[in-house]
């Protein structure tokens, strides 16, 4: 199929104390080169694109004033979600990330799914499939949390579908980890799941769960004992 891409050198002010592009950065360049899928969809009155579920797998993140390329590899479909893969490269054509992500189109007033078809995925040689790749459920460790911190949406977090952008869903999971901990350890594999949105000037608290030898975190977004978000990352320690 066609493949869309978009070159993006990276910015000091994109990246974390390490010199590493932050995962909310990652995610807003991959939502860029996804905007060549939205064009399409402006003829749908209220229409927006919405992510369910990220699964990242992350050989080495980029750095300050390296050059990369995203590019969408891979799109399929079926009545109501699209799965597509990006693929992020450097110079060389090293893969760094691969990110599998799951889709909905979204009626912006009604807060609804619209169904979909080859000219709403905006990809004319996109496959329409039964069934899509699968996403493993995160499991939610309730009860078993070694720290919390609560977060109110402001407007400067709200993107054009008006509810919390999803890169923002990271900065808050990362800011439970300790400073000394992402200093000295690497991400190397990520998962988040989309359960709920949240609005402008609601409040979430985000949970952290480390397993027995902290190689992975667990995280939950939640509201009034609803959860909203589930994520999972694995770490790999830089000594």
């Amino acid at each position: 199929m066609e493949k869309l891409e978009k070159k993006y050198t990276i910015k000091s002010h994109d990246c974390d104390e390490s010199g590493c592009l932050k995962m909310s950065i990652l995610i807003s360049y991959m939502m860029d080169t996804m905007s060549h899928l939205l064009d399409p969809c402006i003829k749908i009155e209220h229409a927006g694109w919405v992510v369910v579920n990220y699964q990242f797998d992350i050989n080495k993140l980029p750095k300050f004033d390296d050059q990369i390329t995203i590019k969408i590899d891979l799109c399929y479909y079926n009545r109501f979600f699209a799965y597509i893969k990006f693929l992020v490269k450097d110079l060389q054509e090293n893969e760094l990330v691969t990110i599998n992500s799951q889709w909905i189109l979204f009626d912006l007033l009604s807060r609804r799914m619209i169904e979909l078809d080859s000219a709403k995925v905006g990809i004319s040689d996109a496959q329409k499939i039964a069934k899509l790749p699968h996403f493993d459920r995160i499991k939610v460790l309730a009860g078993q949390e070694d720290f919390q911190r609560s977060y109110r949406v402001m407007y400067s977090d709200l993107d054009v579908n008006h509810h919390l952008t999803n890169g923002r869903y990271f900065d808050w999971i990362v800011n439970t980890i300790p400073r000394d901990f992402l200093n000295s350890h690497s991400m190397v594999a990520a998962s988040i799941q989309f359960r709920k949105e949240i609005l402008y000037d609601q409040s979430a608290v985000v949970t952290l769960t480390w397993n027995a030898d902290h190689s992975v975190s667990y995280h939950t977004i939640k509201r009034d004992e609803q959860i909203l978000t589930v994520a999972k990352i694995s770490w790999v320690s830089d000594k």
